[in-house]
């Protein structure tokens, strides 16, 4: 996507998005452009370290160390095209722009430019509508927060750019030079899949409702030195009914299973069709720790007792903000 001297846009927002026009905010009239606005980079996007990932759109954020606020440009497709810049020196940050669930904060700055979660409910994974918060926010003195969408990212952190040529600095410490300018980055996953399967579970039929929680995984994200920080969070995700005894559910956290340092507890809380309710937790920081692909992590617990009960199977209310219910603590 090219982009004109009079539809050249400087982010002062970071968070907003046109998909028309590659960039937000404040937009120059051919009137008014400066004249060194003029100068073409194009930007690519190389997926030869995640082959299979297929994002709706990229965005490639460029800052500089002179300016106050950092230039974005959206492209509606995973590769890249052509922007419009003043040359100069820049620290560049490319990420997949199909993002639901992420906020950026520090957003101005390359080095602290930094991904997080919107704050959620322990009960969440029922089902909430957007922005609702169902049960506690914390657990275990953590925050809970929203588990993150899947990301890719790269980062460069020295471009220099002129009307000619462009250099950069690989990971390895190789430079690149390209002459007409150009940069190519590459993208790599940056969240880890997280699979929980639940067998054996007797008397399923007796759930009404069902939802889980995961402690201990990393707050946050930075592109720019593609590392987590030590804080952490706690993720609710929706868990579901798959065969006879048997459940499944799934959910993202930043970085992979090298980056998760802390104790992580799994809890399923079950509401059960006679009113009465019950949450299993597991300590499950072994299976994370040990799992061969750090972004395909898989936890399996065998075996739940349920009792079998009967009661309102569709209908009903009931109240997360009750406690009080039998907890089971499990050492795998």
């Amino acid at each position: 996507m090219h982009l004109s001297s009079s539809s050249i846009i400087k982010c002062t927002s970071i968070l907003a998005t046109a998909w028309s026009l590659s960039s937000c905010a404040l937009i120059y009239q051919d009137s008014n452009c400066p004249d060194d606005i003029t100068s073409e980079l194009t930007v690519r996007n190389e997926w030869d370290m995640s082959p299979d990932a297929n994002p709706d759109g990229m965005s490639f954020v460029f800052f500089d160390p002179k300016e106050d606020y950092p230039w974005r440009f959206d492209f509606a497709n995973k590769y890249g095209g052509s922007v419009d810049i003043p040359c100069g020196n820049y620290g560049v940050i490319t990420y997949n722009n199909d993002l639901k669930s992420i906020i950026t904060v520090n957003e101005y700055n390359y080095s602290s430019f930094t991904m997080i979660t919107p704050p959620s409910g322990l009960y969440n994974g029922l089902g909430a509508v957007a922005g609702e918060i169902l049960g506690e926010t914390t657990f275990n003195d953590e925050p809970v927060r929203k588990f993150p969408d899947k990301i890719w990212c790269d980062a460069v952190q020295h471009l220099q750019f002129d009307p000619t040529r462009t250099i950069w600095t690989t990971d390895s410490g190789k430079e690149v030079s390209m002459s007409p300018p150009e940069l190519i980055m590459h993208p790599q996953q940056q969240t880890a899949t997280i699979t929980v399967t639940v067998l054996h579970v007797s008397n399923i039929v007796s759930i009404k409702r069902m939802c889980a929680w995961l402690s201990g995984l990393p707050g946050e994200l930075r592109p720019a030195s593609i590392s987590t920080e030590s804080n952490h969070v706690t993720h609710p995700f929706s868990i579901y009914k798959d065969g006879d005894n048997r459940l499944v559910g799934t959910l993202n956290s930043f970085g992979s299973a090298d980056n998760i340092t802390s104790t992580n507890t799994l809890c399923l809380k079950f509401w059960l069709k006679d009113g009465s309710e019950k949450q299993c937790e597991f300590n499950v920081t072994d299976d994370i720790k040990a799992s061969p692909d750090p972004f395909n992590i898989h936890i399996i617990i065998d075996k739940i007792d349920l009792p079998l009960v009967e009661g309102d199977q569709d209908g009903g209310g009931f109240d997360v903000s009750v406690d009080g219910w039998p907890t089971i603590e499990i050492d795998l």
